[in-house]
């Protein structure tokens, strides 16, 4: 007979989002690596980028760390493949807040920038003559890839903000919190 005060194996203890995001993405960008998709300096540069991240993800911090991971670098259906699969997580849950807004319009931004990326990848391939190639990517995709890369670098710099912003307000309603308790 066993005892009924023994306690099983403790609960399995939850990681905080920061921690999974990072371990997520670190297993995106070695399999990136591995498969060739990114160089080992491109992916130490997203790892190096990734940890400037105080605070704040969404619901989701393995979405995150893939949409992360693929940023500039996934083709246009792997980027439409993930984000409907996060849409349709999304459609279930409650109304977009603030930092859900500002995730989905980096999400869009990066999306644009893979769908440029693309568009320039075709011309590469389809065109025989690399000066010529190189002329139509200069003339007509260049810009539109630094436009959608300085709208991908705003939008980052917004959701950066606004999840910093979440997570001092956060720490704020904490210490008060505490402040209230030792009141008590």
């Amino acid at each position: 007979m066993t005892n009924k005060f023994e306690m099983g194996p403790p609960p399995e203890e939850k990681k905080n989002p920061k921690d999974e995001f990072l371990d997520a993405l670190n297993e995106e960008l070695s399999a990136m690596e591995q498969s060739g998709k990114i160089s080992p300096e491109q992916a130490e540069e997203k790892r190096k980028a990734a940890a400037l991240i105080e605070t704040g993800f969404s619901d989701d911090p393995k979405h995150d760390a893939l949409m992360f991971s693929r940023a500039g670098i996934a083709g246009e259906k792997e980027a439409i493949e993930i984000l409907d699969k996060k849409k349709s997580k999304e459609a279930k849950s409650s109304p977009e807040n603030l930092e859900d807004q500002k995730h989905r319009e980096l999400q869009e931004t990066m999306n644009e920038e893979d769908r440029v990326m693309a568009e320039i990848d075709k011309v590469l391939a389809s065109t025989p003559d690399r000066a010529e190639a190189e002329k139509i990517v200069l003339g007509k995709w260049a810009p539109l890839m630094d436009e959608a890369m300085k709208k991908s670098g705003e939008a980052l710099k917004a959701w950066l903000d606004t999840m910093r912003e979440a997570g001092e307000r956060e720490r704020k309603e904490l210490d008060d919190m505490e402040k209230g308790l030792g009141k008590e």
